[in-house]
């Protein structure tokens, strides 16, 4: 192999290097996209603090339809629409003590492809973190060898 020749290698490590990481991407969003909208009926979620918050069984968490505190008086939806974040954190205002309230929520749940498609993210994340750099230790190395071989044989014919 002579000099004039690595301009494809490092090409092609590049394009391997791009393909992988664009299938992490893919895989990724697919994943999320796989994922189900569930409706979760009066969770019973332990709320406490001065304005007190509580955290929801799952994440992800969309939309809050109710709560409802342990005597069945509702929370006005004013109260907490605002006020929670997709990893199920939810947070009332106005005057409400610390205890158990039912919340009735939807989220998405992570369906059986959702799990396929970011195993296969996983993976090719090892690929990319782990064997990339020995892969393309291997190229140049074989690239070099071949460098000087070649130059070898050529001094060899003279």
């Amino acid at each position: 192999m002579e000099v004039k020749n690595l301009l494809p290698v490092i090409l092609i490590v590049i394009l391997t290097i791009i393909l992988t990481a664009m299938s992490v991407l893919i895989l990724d969003k697919m994943g999320v996209a796989a994922k189900t909208n569930t409706y979760k009926f009066n969770e019973v979620v332990a709320f406490s603090g001065i304005n007190p918050s509580g955290t929801t069984a799952n994440d992800d968490v969309t939309s809050i339809t109710s709560i409802y505190n342990t005597t069945g008086i509702a929370v006005p939806a004013i109260n907490y629409t605002n006020n929670y974040t997709a990893a199920g954190v939810i947070r009332l205002n106005g005057n409400w003590t610390s205890g158990n309230y039912n919340v009735t929520y939807y989220y998405d749940a992570d369906s059986a492809s959702t799990t396929s498609f970011w195993n296969g993210r996983d993976a090719t994340t090892t690929v990319n973190t782990q064997w990339m750099s020995i892969l393309i230790l291997i190229v140049i190395s074989s690239t070099i060898i071949s460098m000087l071989l070649g130059s070898f044989a050529q001094s060899g014919r003279r």
